[in-house]
């Protein structure tokens, strides 16, 4: 079984992040030399049966179409990448304050993310580090103080817990908990989950989201990859690093960023948030508040019960298309035997008018927790059912063996 730490496989350990960008670069720059209309033909015979990698670059190629020509965020993310990748390494080993960087573990949408030690509190944890590309992007720098300070913020379990923040050489990073366990995006490569999981799932995240919500923290970036579950069961969201923190909720705009999220899906430029989960609004550019996470995690919930998300298609375009203006097929339509009180759940979350949506966390948490005590009442009148019935049926067995 893969395990992950702070949100980030170790299958992509230096080597697998090293080779994979560089075969990303290669096969993008490749296919931008090409027609538009000959590049999928290209892309088919490039990634020799490579789903991930083919969707990955069609999406980019997509999201440079959209940018007509100007470098949207995911190809600055490729070019960023392509030119970092030597110094994907460089603080193995060494230093950063307090900390000694033992290994890497993996790339976030905005750095790398390093196992360290913590030698004046004696505790293994995962460092956020920034690319030294981007140490003298203003916006980048902007972004690590956010992340910090939004998950500072918070002291609730279901949130990954921030330590310190700080900078060596003009480089900043963000020590955080580490997490071990599997991201929700591993976790749904086997398919639909159980019907209790889901909402034990759910309610944990709508609990991390409720919580920040009231101290007036909108993440704005729910999806699989930023939720990780412990062998224990614990969720922990991760990834604040497009979060807003405002004084007043219902107040954030969604403005010009060039951000990678590092999921399946991905940012188009001028985003916050990611592709296939984004809000709406969030698309579209308007303001933003914490009505688009649970538009986000109603997406979450859908595809936990259907093993699909709810807006799929060929392009980038296709799923734009589809969040904004296309009725969602009903989950029940792939799920099976979905409780209607469920379906209803998930349509709510995913209205998308902000003002049909569930309006506060807590609302959404009162729905999910009515479904789950409906469920397990249900599950005892059938346990008890079936005791029943065993009983009677061996009743006469004991009575004839007796004679």
């Amino acid at each position: 079984m893969a395990r992950s730490t702070v949100g980030l496989t170790t299958e992509n350990g230096p080597r697998g992040t090293r080779e994979r960008w560089e075969r990303i670069g290669r096969l993008y720059g490749s296919a931008l030399e090409r027609k538009p209309e000959d590049r999928e033909a290209y892309l088919a015979r490039a990634c020799q049966g490579d789903a991930d990698l083919r969707q990955e670059l069609s999406a980019l190629l997509a999201a440079e179409e959209e940018a007509n020509g100007f470098l949207g965020a995911p190809a600055l993310e490729v070019t960023a990448r392509s030119l970092a990748i030597e110094s994907v390494d460089s603080w193995v080993g060494r230093s950063m304050g307090r900390y000694t960087v033992l290994s890497h573990i993996g790339a976030g949408g905005m750095g790398e993310v390093y196992l360290a030690w913590d030698s004046r509190l004696d505790r293994k944890v995962a460092l956020k580090v920034a690319p030294r590309l981007f140490v003298r992007d203003l916006a980048c720098l902007r972004r690590y103080e956010e992340e910090a300070r939004a998950a500072s913020a918070l002291n609730h379990p279901n949130v990954v817990t921030v330590f310190d923040v700080d900078e060596v050489e003009g480089v900043p990073f963000i020590a955080l908990e580490l997490v071990e366990g599997r991201t929700l995006r591993q976790i749904l490569s086997s398919g639909p989950l159980a019907l209790e999981t889901v909402l034990d799932l759910t309610i944990q995240i709508a609990s991390a989201l409720s919580a920040a919500h009231a101290r007036g923290v909108v993440h704005r970036d729910i999806k699989p990859e930023n939720v990780m579950v412990r062998e224990d069961g614990l969720v922990k969201v991760l990834d604040f690093g497009l979060a807003n923190r405002s004084g007043s909720s219902r107040a954030t705009t969604a403005g010009l960023d060039g951000t990678h999220a590092g999921g399946s899906d991905q940012d188009l430029g001028g985003l916050f948030g990611t592709i296939g989960y984004a809000a709406p609004e969030q698309i579209r550019g308007e303001k933003v508040d914490e009505r688009a996470d649970l538009f986000s995690l109603g997406v979450l919930l859908y595809e936990m019960l259907a093993g699909r998300a709810p807006f799929v298609g060929r392009t980038l375009r296709d799923v734009i298309d589809r969040t904004l203006d296309r009725e969602t097929t009903p989950v029940f339509t792939f799920a099976g035997k979905v409780p209607a009180k469920l379906v209803r759940i998930v349509r709510k979350a995913l209205e998308k008018a902000v003002e049909d949506r569930y309006q506060e966390a807590d609302e959404l948490l009162r729905d999910l927790a009515s479904v789950k005590a409906e469920l397990r009442l249900g599950a005892g009148t059938h346990r008890e059912a079936a005791s029943v019935t065993t009983r009677r049926r061996k009743s006469p067995l004991r009575r004839i063996t007796a004679a």
